[in-house]
C-alpha cells in the first residue's frame, strides 16, 4: 500500500461499478464481427438464382435476335404471269421468327414453273399467296413487237399503257390497254437501217384480250406509254 505524502489524504473507498461483485459477474464480451455468408444461407441462394435467371433471359433474347432463316426471293423485278425459272430466284437470309411460314423456305425445292399472281421487286421475298399453278392464272401473256425503243423504266414488273393507231390514215389513236403488267422485255429485235423493234410481253386480262387481238390483226402501229411507279 502506498504511503500518504505529507498533507495528502488517501481515499481507499471502492470506485463505483468496480467492486468484487461487479468484477466477478461481468466478463468482457467479444466485439461483434461480420461473418462471411454460408453456402446454405437462403438469401445467398436466392441471389444466385436471380443472377442465373437474368443470364438465361439475356442469352435467349440475344439468340432470338440473331436467329435467321433462308427463304426464296425474287432475283429480278417480276411481273404477274411470270413462270418462275432458276434465274428469277435467289436465296436470302432474313429474320423471320414469327411469320416465316408465310414465305417459301430455301430448304424446300425452288418453286420452278409456278406463276406469279402479283408483281415482285428485286430482292423481295416470295410469299406463298402470290404463287399459283399455270392453269390458275386469270390473264394471258401476249407478245408484242414494238417499233423503236421503249420509254425509260419499262422492265419486267413495271406497268404500261398500250395505244394503237391505224397505219396510213389520220384516225385517232385508240387506248387498248391500261395499267398492263410487263412480263418480259427483249431489245434484241430485228433492225433494218434505222428501224428497230423490241419484244414486249404483257399480261392481258380475258376481258381485254379480244381488243388486243383485233389490233394485232390489223397490224396497227403500237405505242407504249410508261406508268411511273406509285
Amino acid at each position: 500500500m502506498a504511503a500518504a505524502l505529507p498533507g495528502e489524504h488517501l481515499d481507499h473507498s471502492p470506485v463505483p461499478g468496480t467492486g468484487p461483485a461487479v468484477q466477478r459477474g461481468a466478463r468482457a464480451r467479444p466485439a461483434a464481427r461480420l461473418r462471411p455468408p454460408r453456402w446454405r444461407d437462403p438469401r445467398l441462394l436466392v441471389g444466385l438464382a436471380l443472377v442465373v435467371v437474368c443470364m438465361l433471359g439475356t442469352w435467349q433474347l440475344v439468340a432470338r435476335a440473331a436467329q435467321t432463316v433462308s427463304v426464296w426471293a425474287a432475283g429480278a423485278p417480276l411481273a404477274p404471269g411470270t413462270a418462275l425459272r432458276e434465274d428469277h430466284l435467289t436465296v436470302v437470309e432474313v429474320k423471320l421468327p414469327q411469320n416465316a411460314a408465310r414465305y417459301i423456305s430455301a430448304e424446300q425445292a425452288a418453286p420452278l414453273g409456278m406463276v406469279l399472281l402479283e408483281p415482285l421487286g428485286e430482292g423481295e421475298l416470295i410469299p406463298q399467296r402470290v404463287l399459283a399453278a399455270p392453269d390458275q392464272l386469270s390473264g394471258r401473256v401476249v407478245s408484242l413487237q414494238i417499233p423503236g425503243t421503249l420509254p425509260p423504266g419499262v422492265e419486267p414488273g413495271s406497268r404500261v399503257d398500250l395505244w394503237a393507231a391505224e397505219r396510213g390514215d389520220d384516225s385517232e389513236p385508240v387506248h387498248v390497254l391500261a395499267d398492263a403488267p410487263v412480263v418480259l422485255v427483249d431489245g434484241g429485235g430485228t433492225e433494218f437501217g434505222a428501224s428497230r423493234t423490241t419484244r414486249l410481253d404483257l399480261l392481258v386480262t380475258p376481258e381485254d384480250l379480244p381488243d388486243v387481238m383485233r389490233v394485232l390483226a390489223r397490224d396497227a402501229h403500237l405505242t407504249v406509254v410508261s406508268i411511273p411507279e406509285r
